[in-house]
């Protein structure tokens, strides 16, 4: 099967496996912006992530649509508008799998997860055993929100793109909310949030590499670091509070 065939200007931006073992084959997890997965009789729909069984030789949606789930997007994003398109600004650029809480995170451009109406702003997790869709950490918020990047190191999730607060959507206008531009961490345990202020306000971020001592590494159009310091894509955080742009 192919998620790529027989959609219109289909492309994979994220992968994830689950579950390799040495004598089983991993199930794989892509996402990036299609509306079905495989091909024939086996094709399903399928918005923007899909997961591909090799056990099996079939995809599958990550949507149930009985109670109380109720998924009716198939995925990701508000599905296809009266025309049978898809809407034009509906992404997944990053996916991570915490295998202890049986999560996978979704990050990208989209407004929905799970139910078209229910309001998720580009982060989503999706529970792998009631199948259920929901916001993470209360959400991320900003003018023209993007999630490009994740990275998991224990139970922290790393999220990188462009956001200005954590803790809250758009739509939450009574909370306040924690602000982390461009890069934030969540304990994906607690689901609560450690911000980095307005290190990289205005940048986008879209990479992230995490060392076991806490260091980082991000990537990205960064331009400038601490709203003065001229960087060149890339800079580096110490741990403990200092950032530079490795010089």
């Amino acid at each position: 099967g192919d998620p790529l065939k027989d959609n219109e200007e289909a492309a994979v931006h994220a992968l994830a496996i689950m579950g390799s073992s040495p004598t089983q084959k991993p199930k794989v997890f892509v996402g990036g912006r299609f509306t079905r997965a495989g091909e024939g009789a086996d094709q399903v729909a399928a918005h923007h992530v899909a997961v591909w069984d090799p056990e099996t030789g079939k995809w599958s949606a990550l949507c149930n649509p009985t109670p109380p789930t109720r998924c009716n997007t198939n995925g990701v994003g508000q599905g296809l508008n009266s025309a049978k398109w898809v809407l034009p600004l509906e992404y997944v650029f990053a996916l991570a799998i915490h295998e202890p809480s049986r999560k996978l995170f979704v990050g990208g451009i989209f407004l929905a997860a799970g139910q078209k109406f229910r309001l998720v702003h580009s982060l989503a997790e999706y529970n792998l055993d009631t199948h259920a869709w929901s916001v993470v950490g209360k959400g991320i918020s900003g003018p023209n929100v993007r999630l490009s990047t994740m990275a998991l190191k224990g139970n922290n999730l790393y999220i990188g793109g462009f956001f200005t607060h954590v803790g809250k959507q758009n739509d939450d206008i009574f909370r306040p909310g924690t602000e982390s531009h461009a890069i934030a961490k969540l304990d994906v345990t607690t689901q609560e949030w450690t911000g980095f202020g307005r290190a990289l306000k205005g940048q986008t971020v879209h990479a992230i590499t995490v060392l076991a001592d806490g260091e980082i590494f991000v990537g990205g159009d960064i331009i400038l670091l601490n709203e003065a310091t001229v960087a060149g894509g890339l800079v580096h955080y110490d741990g403990v509070g200092a950032w530079d742009d490795l010089g």
